[in-house]
């Protein structure tokens, strides 16, 4: 799928392209009623998106058929900023999270080797119902030491949830902002429930959830090769979070446990 069509199509479609192109890789993954699926990966690094968006109202239950609106939406390009019309008026494009999708959706091209995990979540909008029930059902996640949402309104920079604040500095050495603790999204339940750091990072889209959403291709695009280096790179977990004296947020009594990190020292 290219983006346009993300931005056109329903969660039940999407899913259903994810799988495909999963069988096709012959990856594993775990489904579960239009809840969640993780396509399972080859690297120690998560990747993952809300399939959900403000522009389709449900039914009684997520895994009823979506009510979508009359009339489709027309995604109009002009000058790197999509934006979208229903009957010739400005309506709600879905970028929230459609971006995120989409980068998570390419993911599927690389070789299998540089495939990270891939969540997609759906509900997101609704509470994180899909990141809810995913938590509930608490699968082993060991295998996985960095989880990356792909879902924030903003430009080279990002946010971050939990208490494991040990990825801060490596996401800082691509070039992303460190704005602080995030507001909700399903990546929030996720660094509650689990261990490993949770961050998400800024991909293009902007005044989400109005008439006026529109997405930066530009923008969005630099935030993908970004991300790419960051894959590319791979996440060792760094010991300088342990220390005191160079993170406020950690705390522990045993001074052994303190290491020098790029040119900063303990």
């Amino acid at each position: 799928m290219t983006l346009t069509e993300f931005l056109q199509s329903n969660q039940t479609a999407i899913i259903a392209d994810f799988i495909k192109k999963a069988d096709e890789l012959g990856l594993e993954y775990i489904y579960k009623d239009e809840y969640y699926l993780w396509i399972k990966g080859n690297t120690n690094i998560a990747v993952t998106a809300h399939v959900d968006t403000v522009d389709i109202k449900y039914a009684s239950r997520l895994d009823s058929m979506p009510i979508q609106n009359p009339e489709p939406k027309m995604i109009v390009e002009d000058k790197g900023i999509l934006t979208a019309y229903r009957n010739e008026t400005r309506c709600i494009l879905g970028g929230d999270d459609r971006v995120g999708v989409h980068i998570c959706y390419e993911q599927l091209s690389k070789s299998l080797e540089e495939i990270p995990h891939i969540f997609l979540f759906n509900g997101e909008e609704v509470g994180g119902i899909g990141s809810n029930e995913f938590c509930q059902d608490k699968p082993n996640l060991d295998m996985i030491e960095l989880m990356i949402a792909v879902d924030c309104p903003y430009n080279n920079e990002f946010v971050w949830y939990g208490d494991n604040r040990s990825a801060d500095k490596w996401v800082e050495s691509f070039g992303w902002h460190n704005r602080g603790r995030g507001i909700f999204t399903d990546i929030a339940n996720i660094g509650y429930y689990y261990d490993f750091p949770c961050v998400n990072l800024g991909c293009g889209y902007f005044k989400q959830h109005t008439p006026e959403e529109y997405i930066d291709i530009e923008i969005m695009e630099m935030s993908k090769r970004k991300l790419n280096r960051m894959l590319e790179e791979g996440y060792v977990p760094k010991l300088e979070q342990i220390a005191l004296d160079c993170i406020d947020d950690f705390f522990f009594e045993d001074e052994a446990h303190c290491y020098e990190w790029g040119s900063q020292n303990c």
